[in-house]
């Protein structure tokens, strides 16, 4: 009994089979995700919308070859981008993606920039519906932005296509996209459909006041699916398989955590990094409030310092050993010298070696802009004794888990006192030190998840839920923690 899944992230477009019978994942197959299209605009990012669906349904293809009597596809997306297609379900429009900043262009005729625009016509009030923060890479900025532009004649004939949004265009998730082409439904699961910021998150239905605000009410929207039935049927040529709804990768990824939902908050660290928890209230705070499973929400703390923070660092000890000695190191040799510098250095300090007058290095690591708690990219309170490589470091990961401390006694404040953390994503499960260094700031105890590959094992979760082992996600945790940790103990 297999499930195919397939996960299409920012990086690479992943895809797996979930076997129920023997919990576990296999046939995994990565490919890179394609470049965006060139852009002389730096805040424009797109894709090419049927170059993405045929990566998409090539990797389904390929695993249903291997995958005799397959129960089912399941899918699971990277959030708040959007596609347009006509009836047909062909694409009119590139993918324009979380990654795409076209509404902080200025307008002049509106006197402001784009997002600005919106947010005013939309009001706080409407917009706290959204759950979402106020931030210019979500599809109600995208789309209001290529109304006005059209509204305003724009010469460029690719800017203009599918632009005007009369009701024979359809408005797609890249998941719900990729179920159009699969099935003919035009449909696009709650956890895809909230990211766009055109979702009344409380009501699990689109927000007749934004969209208005908006001006994409012509559009064909697609129906919300909130529960995790089929939506429709492949028709392949190795017959009719079932198509499930698209997850959002974060929800995804927060269920393959494992982690005991009454009282633990994850923390995952990748490019950039995310703080959730689990909450079965609707709570307004200074979080994001995403829909979960069961009728559950997940509050959400988002843009913490992750993996690029720390590359800026790394890139600069690499050019040093490049330029000035010609060594080349790999960058996974790099980080396991720099690393083991760091724990040398903390522990020097901690005994008072390292010490010198005027104290440890500061790194404050906000070598990006609009990141949550890191505000500038600065090196202080450098002395004569203490600028060294290990020092460095330790202290720009020192900072970092302060910046996670006080987003995590935030979070707690979203419902139950947090009692454990579980960790995902590649950078902790690589960096013990940061690992650490968040536990102890924090003060409780902190775990690693128990399998990588989250949001795989947070689709199996579903899959046996949809096979009917299971009544709930929920009544899944158990006896997939037992089946990894039999597997960890013969291995």
């Amino acid at each position: 009994m297999r499930y195919i899944a397939i996960d299409v992230g920012s990086t690479f477009l992943k895809a797996g089979q979930l076997d129920v019978q023997n919990l576990a994942i296999t046939h995994m197959e990565s490919i890179r995700m394609p470049e965006p299209l060139p852009n002389e605009n730096p805040l424009r990012k797109e894709w090419n919308a049927i170059q993405l669906l045929e990566l998409m349904k090539g990797l389904i293809d390929r695993q249903l070859a291997s995958c005799p009597g397959c129960k089912g596809i399941w899918i699971t997306t990277q959030m708040h981008g959007f596609i347009i297609t006509d009836d047909y379900g062909v694409a009119v429009t590139p993918y324009i993606s979380w990654q795409d900043e076209r509404g902080l262009e200025y307008a002049a005729k509106l006197g402001s920039s784009y997002f600005s625009a919106l947010m005013e016509r939309v009001g706080e009030e409407a917009w706290r519906r959204t759950g979402l923060w106020e931030k210019p890479g979500v599809a109600a900025v995208g789309l209001f932005h290529m109304l006005q532009q059209a509204d305003s004649g724009v010469e460029n004939q690719r800017e203009r296509q599918g632009t005007a949004c009369p009701a024979s265009k359809r408005l797609c998730t890249l998941g719900g996209y990729l179920i159009q082409s699969l099935t003919g439904s035009h449909v696009c699961h709650i956890t895809n459909a909230a990211p766009t910021g055109l979702v009344d998150v409380r009501a699990g239905e689109w927000d007749k006041d934004i969209v208005r605000a908006v001006g994409c009410q012509a559009l064909q929207f697609p129906r919300i699916v909130v529960g995790t039935d089929m939506v429709g049927h492949y028709h392949s040529r190795w017959g009719a398989i079932p198509v499930y709804p698209d997850i959002g990768d974060h929800q995804a990824s927060v269920l393959g955590s494992l982690a005991d939902t009454t009282n633990e908050a994850i923390v995952n660290m990748g490019t950039a990094g995310w703080v959730s928890r689990v909450s079965d209230a609707y709570r307004i705070g200074e979080w994001e409030l995403r829909p979960y499973f069961d009728g559950r929400n997940l509050p959400t703390i988002t843009k913490l310092p992750g993996g690029r923070n720390m590359a800026v660092l790394v890139r600069f000890i690499a050019d040093v050993g490049q330029s000035i000695y010609g060594t080349t190191l790999t960058e996974d040799m790099l980080w396991e010298r720099l690393l083991a510098e760091a724990d040398k250095a903390a522990q020097h300090f901690k005994t008072g070696k390292g010490q010198s007058s005027n104290g440890q290095l500061h790194v404050h690591v906000g070598f990006y802009g609009k990141q949550t708690g890191a505000d500038k990219g600065t090196i202080d309170n450098i002395d004569s004794d203490n600028l060294q490589v290990g020092g460095l470091f330790a202290a720009a990961m020192e900072e970092i888990a302060a910046i996670y401390e006080r987003n995590l006694y935030v979070l707690a404040t979203a419902g139950e006192a947090i009692e454990q953390i579980t960790f995902t994503g590649g950078v902790m499960m690589k960096n013990a030190f940061l690992r650490d260094a968040i536990a102890k700031a924090v003060g409780i105890e902190a775990v690693m998840a128990p399998a990588c590959d989250e949001v795989f094992h947070g689709l199996l979760r579903l899959a046996l839920v949809s096979e009917g082992l299971y009544a709930s996600v929920h009544e899944t945790r158990e006896v997939l923690l037992k089946k990894i940790h039999a597997n960890n103990k013969g291995a």
